[in-house]
């Protein structure tokens, strides 16, 4: 008598399977299980997408022959979200092979006949997990080579990155709120949404920044950042969504504004739409205007932005899952010394040396380069002095800007 095979422990790993047959899915899934991943059944591709939107999987197994057109969307959608993720697909018989040209085009890691058996198709999922494991390996890599390019990028041009990290913040709740449209890439293009403001004289720097008006010829100047940022980011490879978002950063939900191209509406990348929002919302907020006023605003620029976007972010704004200037939220403002700051605080205010040089900008988040930083400058100046941080409420991963809304300041002396 044949003994049924013990379960493996928990791999850590979740599969998307998706068929039409009901036969196949429990087949799939029982084999699958027994493998100790965790098993997500869709019998469409709408339900699948909505599952992927749901979970985070990490490998795709998709029934072949399938709709071409939905399928191919459907994989799209998939890579666009997340390229680490690795899709398989599932054959019929021995006959019914997709075209390799078509497993080329679209992207797809290969596919595993039904009738091979389940140690054929185990082989196939552990190559697949092993791919993806590489790939986040190079993400992982890529992110942090991009966080210690925005750690020195900050010493050049801290209002400029001070704004980054605020916005960042906020990118990192609204992906993780609304929808799964590339959560790393939506994150890394707020990161490196000021990378152009490198180049500004620092006059105009602060003029930007403070809101002050510009004119005409450095409004032109300006305008062309978010092409200075494609410029500087040309050569990093696996970054053409963050650079694509970030060439539309300043486009209007019409068609009008920068790049002066015929893309409008939805056609715009989703992660720009976002970001347009939320760099828009910071430069009310830190002018000073309470969060209700800034918000009206937003709504009173015809065209310019995502209705359903800015009602979802106005949205999670009313339910205090964003930073905002005006509501009482959890975390601890405290008056410390510069040698009791650590990473994973928040710059409350402006940090500027006697001079008047601006070096950490408020709300910057405190990371190794910027702790070492502000304790060489500190040490050079002689006298430490207090400084107000934000120290974040356990379990929230943004911060509020301080009870006033204004940019208050600190000198290093």
């Amino acid at each position: 008598m044949s003994q049924e095979p013990s379960a493996a422990s928990a791999s850590g790993y979740s599969i998307l399977v998706v068929d039409a047959q009901p036969e196949t899915l429990d087949a799939t899934k029982h084999t699958l299980e027994l493998d100790g991943h965790e098993v997500l059944c869709a019998d469409g591709l709408s339900r699948a997408f909505e599952l992927f939107r749901e979970y985070e999987v990490q490998l795709v197994l998709v029934d072949y022959p399938m709709d071409r057109m939905a399928g191919e969307e459907f994989i799209a959608g998939v890579q666009r979200d997340d390229p680490r993720v690795q899709i398989l697909l599932h054959t019929g018989d021995s006959g019914e092979t997709p075209p390799r040209e078509m497993l080329r085009q679209l992207g797809v890691q290969g596919y595993h006949g039904k009738t091979e058996g389940p140690a054929k198709l185990l082989s196939w999922v552990d190559a697949a997990l092993k791919a993806y494991e590489q790939r986040s390996d190079i993400e992982r890599t890529l992110q942090g080579a991009l966080l210690t390019l925005t750690d020195l990028l900050a010493f050049v041009a801290p209002m400029a990155f001070g704004r980054a990290a605020r916005v960042k913040h906020v990118m990192n709740r609204l992906a993780g709120h609304l929808r799964g449209h590339g959560k790393w890439q939506v994150e890394t293009a707020a990161m490196l949404s000021q990378i152009g403001c490198t180049t500004l004289p620092p006059d105009l720097t602060e003029k930007l920044y403070r809101g002050w008006t510009l004119a005409p010829a450095e409004e032109e100047v300006v305008a062309r950042l978010p092409a200075v940022a494609d410029q500087l980011l040309a050569d990093i490879p696996g970054m053409e969504t963050v650079r694509e978002i970030l060439a539309y950063q300043d486009k209007h939900f019409d068609g009008t504004g920068t790049p002066e191209t015929d893309v409008s509406g939805t056609e715009i990348p989703w992660g720009a739409r976002v970001l347009k929002i939320a760099l828009d919302f910071d430069l009310l907020e830190m002018s000073g205007l309470p969060t209700e006023t800034a918000v009206e605003t937003l709504r009173s620029r015809c065209g310019w932005y995502d209705l359903e976007l800015l009602d979802r972010f106005a949205e999670l704004l009313t339910r205090d899952e964003l930073p905002d200037c005006t509501e009482p939220l959890e975390d601890e403002e405290r008056e410390l010394p510069v040698d009791e700051i650590q990473s994973g605080m928040i710059f409350g205010q402006n940090v500027k040396t006697p001079t008047g040089m601006l070096i950490i900008a408020h709300g910057q988040p405190v990371t190794a380069g910027v702790l070492a930083r502000i304790q060489n400058f500190s040490a050079g100046a002689g006298t430490p002095g207090t400084l107000r941080m934000i120290l974040p409420a356990p379990g929230r991963r943004t911060a509020r800007r301080g009870s006033s809304g204004l940019r208050s300041e600190a000198f290093v002396d």
